[in-house]
């Protein structure tokens, strides 16, 4: 007799067919209830379709949680949906980077099921994305994304707890880049003006690329006396700050003088400070990398006009706390891996550390030795007995 003839035991399930194709059925707990789950077995083999049925009958009683049939459904593109989706309704600015990195991801996941990404097809892709020429930081941007959809579904998917072991790489390539002051100016004489005052602002500033070109004029209060412009104060408000924290920048001199050549190129059809004939600025990569080859600093990027703001307050004499709140620093360890220190930095320190010893050898030493104190002592005692010697001798 066929085993699809047979009397069934109760809770065993069943097997049943469609078309050419078996099915089976059994019950396990979704949702805090026990339902009957129906699911194809993907085979014309009765009896291979009841193996399936049995092994997976029994994992859904044998489940310490709730076991669900749909998570073992989750594929990696459904991951990436819901990533994405996750950063989109939560405003996140960052959107972009991260349908990047769900684009270099899915070269080699997409089309799998999320219970087989394992920790050796994770190594798999590094492995790959190495071989490609990626850098180790970039990578971890990616397998970072990885964890993360893994954590959301933990977290919003019913009967959904995988998550596997995602080591990430030792990064090694930490930039230091930074400019002095006149490599600086050499760069911006090669750049368009309207450049050139979006890279001074960042330079005096120390503040992020995506915190400079989002500067909108409703941020700038423009300080008027007797029709002029005298000064401005900036505010940056929490919604555009990486570290959803406002700061406020006073602007004088140079500063100041960028945001008037900016009043003068103001148009009431475009919010942004720094513009190109109303169109907001997006990227520049080109010719930036241009105006660097033809100033002869070939390899600087943006980024190291952060660094070199900070580093240029700390040596301006700006208290660290204030200089952090200009630059939007909230610890303090990053703060001064931003603070770098060149040879010349060094060189000038050690002068001057020689300097103020030489100067303070010529004063009076506060320290009396034991040697230099029992003379003195000495002396004193001698000088003690004259006294009282004195007198007598003076009485005969």
């Amino acid at each position: 007799m066929a085993r699809g003839e047979r009397p069934r035991v109760r809770g065993e399930g069943r097997v049943f067919r469609r078309g050419n194709t078996y099915w089976i059925a059994y019950y396990c707990r979704l949702d805090g209830e026990v339902r009957e789950v129906r699911e194809s077995a993907h085979t014309d083999d009765e009896e291979e379709a009841w193996k399936i049925l049995s092994q997976r009958a029994g994992k859904a009683r044998d489940s310490k949680t709730d076991f669900d049939p749909r998570a073992e459904r989750v594929t990696f593109d459904d991951l990436a949906a819901a990533f994405v989706r996750d950063y989109k309704i939560n405003g996140l600015r960052s959107v972009e980077q991260a349908e990047r990195n769900v684009r270099r991801l899915r070269t080699y996941f997409g089309g799998r099921r999320a219970l087989d990404i394992d920790t050796d097809q994770v190594e798999a892709y590094k492995d790959q994305r190495l071989e490609a020429g990626a850098k180790p930081a970039t990578i971890n941007r990616e397998l970072a994304a990885l964890k993360r959809m893994f954590s959301l579904a933990v977290k919003g998917r019913r009967g959904f707890h995988y998550r596997p072991y995602i080591a990430l790489l030792d990064e090694q390539n930490t930039r230091e880049g930074f400019f002095e002051p006149a490599d600086f100016w050499a760069v911006c004489k090669h750049l368009a003006a309207d450049l050139a005052d979006l890279a001074i602002f960042a330079y005096l500033t120390g503040w992020r690329k995506g915190e400079v070109l989002g500067l909108e004029w409703r941020h700038v209060t423009l300080d008027r006396r007797a029709g002029a412009i005298v000064g401005a104060t900036v505010t940056l408000p929490a919604a555009r700050s990486k570290n959803k924290k406002a700061r406020k920048v006073v602007l004088r001199d140079a500063l100041l003088d960028v945001l008037l050549r900016r009043v003068a190129v103001r148009r009431l059809d475009c919010p942004y400070v720094f513009h190109r004939d109303g169109t907001p600025v997006r990227s520049f990569r080109r010719a930036w990398l241009t105006a660097c080859k033809q100033a002869g600093v070939e390899g600087k990027v943006f980024h190291d006009l952060r660094r070199s703001g900070v580093r240029n307050m700390v040596r301006a004499g700006v208290p660290e706390l204030v200089a952090m709140r200009i630059s939007g620093h909230r610890t303090r360890s990053v703060f001064d891996r931003y603070d770098i220190t060149s040879e010349a930095d060094l060189e000038a320190a050690a002068e001057q550390t020689s300097r103020y010893v030489v100067e303070k050898c010529t004063e009076a030493p506060l320290v009396v030795t034991l040697h230099d104190e029992r003379e003195q002592n000495t002396d004193k005692n001698t000088d003690n007995r004259r006294d009282r010697v004195a007198p007598a001798v003076a009485t005969r």
